[in-house]
């Protein structure tokens, strides 16, 4: 029997959570490429919110996650495949492929790995005077400019993106032309 289009039985994998700010209570998820997407969400300036989503359970071809996005809910459904399955429910399918696709997938993973960067106030306020001050846009570049301490401005910038406070184009690769684009609420 050729068991290569099958789905392994999620019922016996392994939950992990995954947190973020977007996120009131952790998110349940199986693969390694579901938290890719979680963190891509996170990511995204225009989502506010993540949660699991209520009909997950009744499909086993795919990840859903609920999402809120100004005053519109959604359910996004991650899926193996490119195609939709007959009892999904999601407005919205994404496929793994979508997900890891370069230079994405390495861009939010760079990122990410800065979320629990040691963060001062006084960084924080440097950084948004920075950014305001050049018409809430800034590039990386820009901010290594006549600084000794890169680390600490580049590890201040990815946290605040990681926050939500500061946002970058992750469909490119990040380079020092890459621009910072402060969040306005």
């Amino acid at each position: 029997m050729d068991t290569s289009n099958t789905w392994p039985d999620l019922a016996e994998t392994k939950l992990s959570q995954f947190k973020s700010t977007k996120t009131p209570r952790p998110v349940l998820y199986r693969r390694r490429w579901h938290r890719d997407a979680l963190i891509q969400l996170t990511l995204r300036p225009e989502i506010h919110l993540i949660s699991n989503s209520i009909v997950a359970s009744e499909c086993e071809c795919c990840f859903c996650v609920d999402v809120t996005s100004g005053q519109r809910n959604m359910t996004i459904a991650y899926s193996e495949h490119d195609q939709r399955s007959p009892v999904c429910p999601s407005e919205l399918i994404v496929s793994r492929s979508y997900v890891l696709a370069e230079p994405r997938c390495s861009s939010a993973r760079d990122i990410w790995k800065n979320r629990n960067f040691p963060l001062s106030i006084s960084h924080r306020i440097s950084m948004l005077e920075l950014v305001t001050s050049n018409c809430g846009e800034v590039s990386l570049r820009s901010l290594l400019t006549g600084s000794s301490d890169s680390d600490v401005l580049i590890g201040t910038a990815m946290r605040m993106v990681c926050e939500g406070h500061l946002t970058l184009d992750l469909d490119s690769l990040i380079t020092p032309e890459t621009l910072l684009t402060l969040i306005r609420r």
